[in-house]
């Protein structure tokens, strides 16, 4: 298979992922160093995380904590030996954060997941000769949450409620190889983010909102390079956001394994 075609096929792929809006908490994630994927080259990858999400509402109900656990694949392609592109999709499971995301965590229905891309350009690269390797990139991710309850004597839904988010991205990525087969990296991330929250009571709207925030934050790992030509990357991580206006109300923080492969 052609180049061209695999890079058309990822690209039908992240249309896909926003254009079905496929639901699940917003991916902060970074599994990136500083270092864009050279020309020519693809990298595919993996990663699983445990996170905690609130999200800010002036609805009742809608401002909690919600624990998940997250597991995403993504895949890029170095378009030029300064440009690269990823695409990435996660899936998301609510988890025990306090107790009413513990009640909340038994009627979330539905996929979850979320879905979008990313493009990169290098400032500085250690392989051009420069000390560190800095890139600087934007993106756009969706994602959705549905909590719905049934009454199981009629099964019929009395209550649904659900949020969704739109990510606008821009990030900067920076990194040192330290050793050959270690490089720590790091990410500042400033994120435009649109939610919308609506609620039904026996199918029919009760309440509606649309919020636009922004949020910023950074990410921090380290990178263990192995095989043969040090192409495969084990990567340790934490990652943080929170809005610039109401941090204790709008934040998402994670921390996570990942793995990817250059060929």
């Amino acid at each position: 298979m052609r180049p061209w075609t695999k890079i058309r096929g990822w690209f039908k792929l992240a249309l896909c992922a926003a254009g079905f809006l496929l639901p699940g908490c917003g991916t902060i994630s970074t599994y990136q160093t500083g270092k864009t994927v050279p020309k020519g080259k693809f990298s595919f990858g993996m990663g699983t995380a445990a996170g905690l999400f609130r999200t800010k509402s002036h609805m009742v109900g809608f401002p909690l904590e919600l624990g998940y656990g997250m597991a995403e694949v993504f895949a890029g392609y170095g378009l030029f030996d300064f440009l690269d592109f990823q695409v990435k999709m996660a899936a998301a499971t609510p988890m025990k954060a306090d107790n009413e995301s513990d009640d909340l965590a038994k009627f979330l229905k539905g996929g979850k997941a979320s879905g979008g891309g990313s493009v990169r350009l290098a400032m500085a690269q250690e392989r051009w000769g420069f000390p560190l390797s800095v890139a600087v990139g934007s993106g756009y991710y969706v994602g959705s949450m549905t909590e719905s309850r049934t009454d199981f004597k009629t099964n019929a839904e009395t209550f649904r409620r659900w949020t969704e988010i739109r990510d606008q991205v821009f990030f900067v990525n920076v990194s040192k190889d330290v050793f050959s087969w270690l490089t720590p990296y790091g990410a500042y991330k400033l994120y435009r983010r649109l939610t919308f929250n609506r609620t039904w009571v026996y199918g029919v709207p009760t309440a509606a909102e649309a919020i636009n925030d922004t949020l910023q934050g950074y990410g921090a790992g380290v990178s263990f390079n192995v095989g043969r030509h040090k192409n495969t990357h084990i990567m340790l991580e934490a990652n943080a956001i929170k809005d610039t206006d109401e941090p204790a109300r709008h934040y998402q923080k994670q921390a996570g394994l990942g793995m990817s492969v250059e060929f």
